[in-house]
């Protein structure tokens, strides 16, 4: 089997969904500079707040558990 067929076979086997292209939400488009910025930086305090969370977690019931 060639590589390629191998990557096909895996990428099937995860079973995705396709895009619901009927329903695609376009008002972003004609977003600004300014817009996009504030929204980059919303999203990347969230990806941060969730690392950190996931990287010390506070609420383990019992931390002797860990690896």
């Amino acid at each position: 089997m060639k590589n390629i067929d191998k990557v096909i076979k895996l990428l099937k086997s995860l079973g995705g969904k396709k895009p619901d292209l009927d329903n695609t939400d376009y008002s972003k488009w004609k977003q600004t500079e300014e817009e996009y910025l504030k929204e980059q930086e919303k999203w990347l305090k969230e990806v941060k707040k969730k690392k950190d969370s996931n990287e010390n977690p506070q609420n383990e019931k019992n931390p002797s558990n860990r690896i």
